[in-house]
């Protein structure tokens, strides 16, 4: 589920059945929109992502059917292009040989690439501006064992990301394809969900498994958690900040949503916060180069 960042009165919907669903707050309940059957994703819709277009009516959607479709809302009755996730290079794409998608990640300042998180643990960067199949689906990286749940850009340095899956957090460089330059210690329960402080850029959350959210600051910590919150004792599968930094929903399996407020110290940077951690991801960078 995701609004609009032009329009919040807009949001789209992916379904458990693999449609996608337009809604407007100002109609009601129901869907304004939705997908046809025969031109959605053959599998449940696992995430949709807004992308910067023109007119503000454009999102793509990921599914474990190894599908990325964009669509435009006022046509949903089928999307404007579709790429299947067949990394095999000089054959024909095959639906049996892509790989499922488990998340997306979309940086509106470089509006034509866009990163997607698999179900076998590798991340795709993707650039729309490719002629091929081959060309839109670049670089990759093999990220966890077993899916990615989240993938998210460092707001402020966007060249690194944050990746959530089996037991870690794990922080990369676009230059470095071959191993993480950050990683937290093995927990004993899977991580499900993370997300980057919006307002703190050394700061990260993740929810666990077993119904905790923990906050990092990697500019003192890189391997432990600065604090752990334990919400409930249901899994935790979501999670999501709120834009001024010091509150942060969560939802569990049963369907509830918990809102946890955490201190200031996490949401507000210090003077210096921003050199420190540039001088720290491009001394990462380099060690594991």
């Amino acid at each position: 589920l995701e609004y609009n960042p032009k329009d919040p009165h807009s949001l789209v919907s992916g379904l458990h059945n693999g449609q996608v669903a337009f809604f407007d707050t100002r109609r009601g309940g129901d869907p304004v929109e939705l997908s046809s059957l025969a031109h959605s994703h053959r599998d449940p819709t696992h995430q949709v992502l807004w992308i910067n277009s023109k007119s503000g009516t454009e999102f793509f959607s990921a599914s474990s059917d190894g599908q990325v479709k964009w669509w435009d809302v006022r046509k949903l009755n089928e999307p404007m292009e579709t790429l299947i996730l067949d990394m095999t290079k000089g054959e024909e794409q095959s639906l049996n040989r892509a790989l499922g998608a488990s998340c997306l990640e979309y940086e509106p300042t470089i509006p034509t690439r866009f990163m997607i998180g698999t179900e076998n643990g590798i991340v795709i960067a993707g650039n729309r501006k490719g002629k091929t199949p081959q060309e839109k689906l670049g670089a990759t990286y093999k990220t966890h064992h077993g899916p990615v749940y989240a993938l998210q850009r460092n707001p402020a340095f966007v060249k690194n990301f944050l990746t959530i899956g089996d037991w870690t957090a794990r922080i990369w460089s676009e230059d470095c394809k071959e191993s993480s330059i950050i990683w937290t210690s093995y927990h004993r329960s899977f991580l499900t969900g993370g997300s980057w402080s919006p307002t703190r850029y050394s700061v990260f959350y993740t929810t666990r498994m077993d119904g905790t959210v923990d906050a990092w600051d990697i500019l003192q910590n890189q391997r432990e958690a600065c604090l752990s919150v334990k919400v409930c004792d249901e899994p935790l599968r979501c999670l999501r900040c709120h834009e001024y930094g010091e509150l942060v929903a969560v939802g569990n399996d049963r369907g509830t949503a918990y809102l946890v407020e955490f201190s200031e110290n996490l949401a507000v940077s210090a003077k210096n916060d921003k050199a420190l951690l540039t001088a720290m991801f491009e001394r990462e960078s380099r060690r594991e180069k």
